[in-house]
């Protein structure tokens, strides 16, 4: 199973002036610490990235076998960007911005069939609303928080993406494009509720007091 690493955003929630995906951890910049933690899961390494980030990039993984292409404006297109080098039937889609993915739950994860897709979740924790003209309660015990790695079936998702230029239909996520056209295949679903995505500056909690800009 090829893996798509998506590591082309612009960070602006987070707002430090650099790509958060650089960002020190475990003396070594984030995207390296993950590719090293995913890599004995995976064949191929696709990196999707902002071409500003290429030579940092390149001088940091020297001696690793991976291949590059850019992002595009949306998620959704940086995914197909990536796809575009995929071999695989199955591929795996994560974000730069996760490193703490639990590998027990990724290998269970992994464990799917070959005509399924998957997720890792996390539980929702708080009481959530509906803001619509009335607040309308929803049940968290019935809601899951979309986490990845994602595994997609690249055939399906690159025919649901044409078919969503028709529609005019924006994915925020992996699962979610494939299943609005294919909504009768199985997904896998595996709860791993520590699988932090830096986002906003609080987030910067997880990676330790000591992390560092690259």
């Amino acid at each position: 199973m090829d893996l798509v690493l998506l590591m082309g955003g612009n960070s602006s929630r987070l707002n430090i002036g650099q790509n958060k995906v650089l960002l020190s951890y475990q003396n070594m910049p984030l995207f390296k610490y993950i590719i090293l933690k995913l890599k004995p899961y995976v064949d191929d390494i696709i990196l999707v990235i902002r071409k500003s980030d290429e030579a940092f990039v390149k001088d940091n993984l020297k001696g690793f076998q991976y291949k590059i292409t850019y992002g595009g404006k949306e998620r959704y297109l940086s995914v197909l960007n990536g796809l575009k080098l995929a071999k695989t039937k199955q591929v795996m889609i994560h974000d730069g911005a996760r490193p703490f993915v639990d590998l027990k739950a990724l290998e269970e994860l992994l464990t799917l069939k070959e005509n399924e897709i998957g997720m890792l979740y996390g539980n929702v924790k708080e009481t959530i609303y509906l803001k619509d003209n009335k607040l309308k309660l929803l049940n968290r015990s019935s809601l899951i928080a979309a986490k990845t790695p994602q595994i997609i079936i690249k055939d399906f998702y690159e025919e649901a993406y044409k078919k969503s230029i028709l529609d005019k239909y924006e994915p925020t996520d992996d699962i979610s494009l494939i299943l609005k056209y294919y909504n009768d295949i199985n997904v896998k679903l595996v709860l791993d509720d520590k699988n932090v995505k830096i986002t906003v500056k609080d987030d910067l909690k997880y990676l330790g007091g000591d992390f560092i800009k690259c």
